[in-house]
């Protein structure tokens, strides 16, 4: 098992490098300057070429990417060109808004959407046609509309919930904690709902499909014959073996939610990595492009890294395969 750990460390690793180093030369390789924005009214072209010989902009590909990783490994990602301050103050500052907003996303779309599936996965009747109808739909359509359309509904036309932000302007400074948790639960509700609806419709197909293969199992007649509940046939034996391929594609949902927050932190001007990522295109600010892509990186690679334990736990024939790999 050691030896499978040390594999898989270091496969991610080499991973990681490789991503960076294609991202960094895609990035890098763009026609344009993005450092023409500090070139102000009253420089000359002798002062902003000596700027951009300061930050190596005349450096060779290479020579930019060792920079780069060696700052990498001292824990400086460089400075960000749009902002002007350390990229690693900038992701410490946005990475934790992100972490809370996907997170409650993440297990209010898994478990939900795990309940229905399991519910709709032993129907027969008219609750399963509707499940996978209405999921279906809500696969074709796109975040940006949804998120559109919520905004509009509940922020422009009813007003009950903020269109945008983490927090009120007009909150008190001498604000309670619970007026300020009450006032960024609200600005959450809407970026929340979208990444839900768009995650969720995945999750429960994926159960319904699995389900229906476990409820015409023999394991599973056996247990009714013996005349255990349905309630215990579904949820302590079914359940275990739709888990495992569930984890499956959790350990894909999660890095999707994380990238996927772009459109919508966005849209609603939520103060994430998503909305840092899309500025930070937009500015071609690539110091700060390479550490948003890296954390992103990291995330998936963690997923995933987890997602193999968990299989292990979930079914010991999978821990027993890998315990011989090694």
């Amino acid at each position: 098992m050691k030896k499978y750990i040390t594999r898989k460390i270091l496969s991610s690793l080499v991973l990681i490098v490789m991503i960076t180093m294609v991202v960094f030369a895609l990035t890098h390789l763009q026609p344009g300057n993005p450092y023409l924005d500090r070139l102000g009214p009253d420089m000359s072209a002798e002062q902003f070429e000596n700027i951009l010989r300061k930050v190596g902009y005349y450096d060779p590909l290479w020579l930019k990417y060792l920079k780069w990783a060696k700052g990498l490994v001292q824990g400086d990602l460089g400075i960000s060109i749009k902002h002007g301050q350390p990229v690693t103050n900038l992701i410490r500052k946005y990475l934790s808004n992100s972490i809370v907003l996907i997170s409650i996303s993440f297990i209010i779309s898994s478990l939900l959407g795990t309940i229905i599936g399991m519910r709709a996965g032993r129907s027969r009747g008219w609750f399963k046609k509707i499940i996978m109808s209405s999921s279906v739909a809500l696969l074709s359509v796109p975040s940006f509309f949804v998120a559109i359309i919520l905004m509009k509904y509940f922020a422009y036309d009813l007003k009950l919930l903020p269109s945008s932000g983490m927090y009120s302007l007009q909150l008190s400074s001498t604000a309670t904690f619970i007026e300020i948790s009450l006032d960024r639960i609200a600005h959450m509700i809407l970026p929340v709902t979208v990444l839900v609806i768009m995650n969720i419709p995945a999750v429960i197909q994926f159960t319904i499909v699995n389900m229906e293969k476990e409820i015409g199992a023999d394991y599973i007649r056996t247990a009714i014959a013996k005349g255990l509940s349905e309630r215990v046939v579904i949820w302590k034996h079914a359940f275990k073996n739709v888990a495992v391929p569930l984890v499956a594609l959790l350990s894909v949902q999660a890095p999707m939610i994380f990238s996927g927050a772009m459109i919508t932190e966005t849209i609603f001007d939520y103060p994430g990595m998503g909305k840092l990522g899309y500025d930070a295109v937009m500015a071609r600010d690539y110091p700060l492009i390479m550490g948003v892509l890296l954390v992103n990186t990291i995330v998936v690679v963690i997923v995933n890294f987890s997602a193999d334990f968990i299989y292990a736990l979930l079914d010991p024939r999978i821990r027993l395969v890998k315990e011989k790999a090694s």
